[in-house]
């Protein structure tokens, strides 16, 4: 079918010499069904005379992937508490574990530190009052970090300015704790970008950022790299539509997870 497709459009173009492929649109009730032969015989003219610019649109972002599973984690980041369990699923996940270097220490000391240090649930005070409930430092993450590198700096757990040092680490086990707060930090950026309105073309930007953090984790999985594909093109599907109906107004954070 797509053989006999791509042999009509050539007959088409060789018809009508004002006809281009941008206007043509080809549309199908399961596009994925069709995905892997569009760029079997699409892409396989690619640098012939026959290549005609194409795009596959539409194609449904729930399959199993654990990239696109953490890319939609990240899209409702705003909607999470970021509970311990929360935040240590998203860091593992292989593309984040892959883009901050995880390793076996950080999988051996990160839960063990983490209970320790009472981090429960909330970023700070800040997040927890984004959630309607009262702005309390206390078991935070960021209440955690304090007394885990003030027990690192002070070596002991004589407390300072209100807080109760932690002291758990010590030596290089600094770079172990240095990926977790890489990793709370990234978190922390993309919860405030994805909890606020933009425009069309930040959304679009910013979700490319994001994709392009992960991409290196991808290069030797061709399911990831299909799937990282899927995800861009979404976006660039909402940015085109956008553009189309001279959309000029900040689309809420809603409106982009749907």
């Amino acid at each position: 079918e797509v053989q006999v497709l791509h042999d009509q459009l050539h007959r088409l173009f060789n018809i009508d010499e004002k006809l281009q492929a941008r206007d043509i649109a080809i549309m199908a009730p399961d596009i994925d069904a069709y995905a892997p032969f569009i760029e079997a015989v699409f892409g396989a003219a690619k640098n012939t005379p026959r290549f005609i610019p194409y795009r596959v649109s539409d194609r449904n972002l729930q399959h199993s992937s654990a990239l696109i599973d953490l890319f939609l984690q990240l899209l409702e980041l705003p909607q999470l508490e970021l509970t311990s369990n929360e935040v240590l699923d998203i860091l593992s996940a292989p593309a984040m574990a892959a883009h901050l270097e995880l390793d076996e220490d950080c999988r051996r000391w990160w839960p063990f530190w983490i209970e320790q240090a009472g981090a429960r649930w909330g970023l700070n005070a800040t997040h927890r009052k984004q959630h309607d409930v009262p702005a309390d430092h206390l078991t935070t993450w960021a209440f955690a970090l304090d007394r885990l590198l003030l027990g690192y700096a002070s070596g002991s757990e004589v407390m300072i300015q209100g807080v109760s040092p932690l002291p758990e680490i010590e030596g290089q086990a600094l770079n172990t704790l240095d990926k977790l707060i890489r990793g709370l930090r990234l978190l922390a950026r993309y919860n405030d970008f994805f909890r606020q309105a933009h425009l069309a073309d930040d959304w679009a930007n910013g979700a490319s950022e994001l994709l392009a953090m992960f991409e290196p984790a991808t290069r030797e999985n061709s399911n990831e790299v299909a799937a990282l594909q899927r995800c861009r093109e979404a976006c660039a599907d909402l940015l085109e539509q956008c553009r189309l109906a001279e959309l000029e107004e900040s689309i809420a954070p809603e409106i982009i997870r749907d």
